[in-house]
Formats: structure tokens, C-alpha cells, sequence
């Protein structure tokens, strides 16, 4: 029996998810991290720094000072490309490691920017407002 779970949830730009299928990548962003455990004492989220990586590390995911590394296998990487380029734009990992659980989310940030959760994103990552075209500067059909 594990006794300590943690979900972390990790939201990457399109051109970060296909980088990700090169290899010797690795990606640095900010994620959320839930623990939790057996008891039903109540918990929050904590955002830290990831690096995602598909460079073979000895592990599949390590702790960092500030934050966690987290390593993807390059052929499974082919999962974060596009939806026309033959993936599905995020992935979900299971790691098992001797007390722990930890179940790894990576999607595309178009998830985040369209949730509730992006409320409580830090500022620099809240999504830019999206520019209004007037009629006038409308391309004709």
C-alpha cells in the first residue's frame, strides 16, 4: 500500500509538446502539484517549476530544488503532438516508486487557459486576452 499520492498536473504550449518528440529535449514550465495521503486531512495545490525531459535520467521522475524533473520516454512522446499530427495532446503517466504514487498529467495549455483553475494561476502564465478584429480589418472571403 502507497502512502503518499501526488497528482501533478503540467500544461505545455503546442510548440513544447512537439519539441518533446526531438530528442535530447527538455522543457521548463510551472505546474501544479496536489499531495495527498490515506488520511482525509484536507490539502492544496502547490505550484512549482517542472522540467520535463526525454533524456533517460535513471528514473522516471526526481525532486529538483524547485520543483520536480520528470522524465517521458522519447517514442511515448509522439502522444503530445497534435491531433492531425497522429497524437492526443496530452498524456497521462503512473509512477510507481516505494511509497509513493504519483500520477502525471501533461496537456495542452489550451486546457488551463479555458478552467476555473486558471484563476488561481500565477499572473505571468494567465493567458493574454485574445485581440478583437473590428469588421473593417477582416480579410474578405
Amino acid at each position: 500500500m502507497k502512502n503518499l499520492f501526488i497528482s501533478h498536473s503540467v500544461f505545455l504550449t503546442p510548440k513544447e509538446r512537439r519539441s518533446l518528440s526531438n530528442k535530447g529535449t527538455t522543457i521548463e514550465t510551472v505546474g501544479i502539484s496536489v499531495p495527498g495521503s490515506a488520511t482525509s486531512q484536507e490539502i492544496q495545490e502547490i505550484f512549482y517549476k517542472y522540467y520535463i525531459t526525454n533524456e533517460p535520467m535513471g528514473k522516471f521522475i526526481d525532486t529538483t530544488p524547485d520543483g520536480y524533473k520528470i522524465y517521458i520516454a522519447h517514442n511515448k512522446c509522439n502522444k503530445l503532438l497534435d491531433i492531425r499530427e497522429g497524437g492526443s495532446e496530452w498524456m497521462l503517466l503512473k509512477i510507481e516508486e516505494q511509497d509513493m504514487h504519483h500520477q502525471v498529467i501533461i496537456a495542452d495549455i489550451s486546457i488551463l487557459e479555458n478552467s476555473t483553475i486558471s484563476l488561481h494561476w500565477p499572473e505571468c502564465y494567465q493567458p493574454k486576452p485574445s485581440k478583437q478584429v473590428s469588421s473593417e480589418e477582416q480579410p474578405e472571403r
